[in-house]
């Protein structure tokens, strides 16, 4: 047998701490010991699987669990043969205290369907993957598929418990209730999706647990220290701020509070619990202190618009070729870009994405492109050949992209006006489109 789970007690200096999380454990499932042992024959356990609609039992000699029998091994097997040749000795075994959540994601990992439960040698009988289901999902946001708080409690006590120093990242979408009504549910759900995409593809599962907190709330909870956190913390907000998402015109902006990390000396006497939701609650009033940090009082935000004047014009998008751009938006990270575009053919629209691009432009027009290809699906899509910023006469500023593919080339000059992303971003579709009818 192998065993899968943990125990919910961890010892630390001579004494067990009950981690105390809350979670539902797998004691709290309905579990039945239906057993046979080793002796007995096919026939007899045949029939009590199917008396009590179950498939699969325990196998104990005396009291020592041996294994499992698997109602589906058994097929063509005659009735008067032996249960101990066709006993699985190699079936996962997890504890009664160990959390659903960790069982399930086991089963899932090792593409089980069903495990035992073992403690001390006892046996408590077989938890299959439908036993999970209900509990599981409960457990689970549906909008995100990350887990909600419960897991983010499971696993910060239990990394407490082993003496690891954790720093807890609290992240707070701004302005998402104006951007729900504006926008609608929908666009709003998308938003939380995309924020629970990016958060995951820059994390790591070994050191970082990723959960949505509450309504427009996600914490990443991780092992790193203080400086390596506040790296993570920043390439997620420069990976989500100013990101759109289909049918939403309005950049996604988002801010983090930090805390934890920082400790040099071990714990003594602490109640785990407690220490962790210190650590929540601290990183949130931190992030509540960026957001306040991001919005100006009324009166400096009409003091700066006196100061700026009108904003500048920015160009208007045209249809071309059926392509239209919806919206564009590009953000610093670290001395490079990022970029999110939306550009509509038709009924459908597409989202492209540029990361880490050296220039402005350079970030607009490979975000517009990648929009465009997803739009196309398997029909290829013209290349972008270069990207060139100028300006005439020492002051007006123009972007000149220009694409090409094996059925023709396209180029585009815009005058950039007061936002070059855009500019460069109508460049690029003019350039595209323009390649594309040379090559019909």
């Amino acid at each position: 047998m192998r065993a899968g789970g943990a125990e919910s007690d961890t010892l630390l200096g001579g004494e067990r701490r009950s981690l105390g999380v809350g979670m539902k454990t797998v004691r709290d499932l309905a579990l039945w010991p239906l057993w046979v042992n080793p002796e007995h024959r096919v026939r007899s356990a045949v029939l009590l699987m199917r008396g009590h609609g179950v498939n699969a039992l325990g196998v104990l000699s005396g009291e020592t669990f041996v294994g499992v029998l698997n109602l589906e091994d058994l097929v063509g097997v005659p009735d008067e043969s032996v249960v101990e040749r066709y006993v699985s000795r190699d079936t996962l075994v997890v504890s009664p205290d160990d959390p659903l959540t960790r069982v399930a994601d086991l089963m899932a990992r090792e593409r089980t369907d069903r495990v035992a439960v073992v403690r001390d040698g006892v046996f408590y009988g077989i938890v299959s993957a439908h036993d999970l289901l209900g509990d599981v999902a409960r457990n689970v946001d549906v909008v995100t598929s990350l887990p909600w708080s419960d897991a983010l409690r499971e696993w910060g006590v239990a990394r407490l418990a082993e003496a690891r120093e954790i720093t807890i990242l609290f992240f707070d979408l701004d302005d998402f209730g104006e951007y729900n009504k504006r926008f609608g549910h929908l666009v709003g759900d998308r938003v939380l999706r995309k924020v629970a995409q990016e958060m995951l593809l820059t994390t790591d599962p070994q050191r970082d647990l990723v959960c949505r907190y509450a309504g427009d709330e996600f914490v990443v909870a991780t092992l790193r220290l203080r400086p390596e956190a506040e790296a993570l913390a920043q390439s997620i907000l420069g990976r989500v701020n100013g990101a759109l998402v289909e049918g939403g015109a309005k950049p996604i902006s988002m801010s983090v509070g930090i805390f934890g990390g920082r400790r040099t000396r071990e714990r003594e006497n602490v109640h785990l619990a407690s220490t962790l939701d210190n650590l929540i609650n601290r990183a949130s009033q931190e992030c509540m202190a960026a957001k306040q940090a991001k919005t100006p009082s009324p009166e400096s935000t009409s003091e700066a618009a006196e100061m700026a004047g009108p904003p500048p014009q920015t160009p208007m998008a045209v249809e071309t070729n059926g392509f239209r751009l919806e919206a564009v938006s590009v953000s610093p990270v670290e001395g490079r870009y990022n970029a999110t575009a939306i550009v509509r053919r038709g009924e459908r629209s597409a989202v492209g994405n540029c990361y880490r691009a050296g220039t402005v432009a350079e970030a607009a027009v490979k975000a517009v492109r990648e929009a465009v290809a997803e739009l196309r699906g398997a029909l290829v899509t013209p290349d972008l050949e270069d990207v060139l910023v100028g300006e005439r006469d020492g002051a007006a500023r123009f972007v000149t992209v220009v694409a090409g593919w094996h059925g023709g080339s396209g180029a585009s000059t815009q005058m950039v006006g007061g936002d070059e992303a855009f500019a460069a971003a109508q460049a690029a579709l003019l350039a595209i489109a323009e390649a594309l009818a040379q090559g019909a």
